[in-house]
């Protein structure tokens, strides 16, 4: 297979990040009107006002456009963890680390509101994509916090993968309710590590005595 042409430089016309927003949200649009599988690129690049090439230029599948932004947030995620120093706070690090890899702003809303609702209730959505996307992150996270403890042994891994997996749901839920328009996005942020560190400083403390 021929890989697309990268993203044409800005130039007359739309702006390339308005030009991959546009097709991002048409085509949330578009799948939960009318599901995933019905759902074709050319309908998405109809509803967007592009050509079908275009499409091709932004997102290499229609796939793609579900899975927008995870990738790319995972990736700040795991920089802040690197650039960490050791023998810090280790929940601290985290929350900090998962804020700076959440940079939507309110024109965001739809599309993930519109994404959890494909997500949940589309069955023609090949799950098993999303799997590696959502253990990864959490794994990430789980990685970072054994590593500060003393010992790996199975109760510090138990609580490590507790943090991660757990940090993931309650992102989940606080962004949920910043997409349903119940808060604001910087106060869903500051739910997400007020939850956090009562569900986990009181264990995540035990690591490393």
């Amino acid at each position: 297979m021929i890989a697309p042409e990268p993203p044409p430089p800005p130039g007359p016309g739309r702006p390339r990040a308005t030009t991959h927003r546009a097709i991002r949200d048409a085509a949330m649009r578009e799948f939960a009107a009318h599901g995933y599988a019905a759902t074709s690129v050319e309908r998405i690049a109809q509803a967007a006002g592009i050509g079908r090439n275009t499409f091709f230029r932004y997102f290499p599948t229609k796939l793609d456009v579900l899975g927008d932004d995870y990738t790319a947030n995972q990736e700040v995620v795991a920089q802040h963890l690197r650039a960490a120093p050791a023998g810090g706070d280790v929940l601290e690090q985290v929350i900090d680390a998962v804020r700076a890899s959440i940079r939507y702003d309110d024109a965001d809303r739809e599309f993930y509101r519109l994404r959890l609702q494909v997500l949940a209730q589309d069955p023609t959505v090949p799950h098993a994509w999303a799997r590696p996307l959502v253990s990864g992150w959490a794994e990430l996270i789980a990685s970072h916090v054994l590593a500060s403890a003393t010992d790996t042994g199975p109760r510090n891994r138990a609580v490590a993968q507790a943090v991660g997996y757990g940090m993931r749901g309650v992102l989940a839920s606080v962004l949920e309710a910043w997409s349903d328009d119940e808060v604001g996005l910087g106060a869903a942020l500051d739910l997400l590590a007020a939850t956090v560190r009562e569900m986990f400083e009181p264990s995540v403390r035990t690591l490393t005595r």
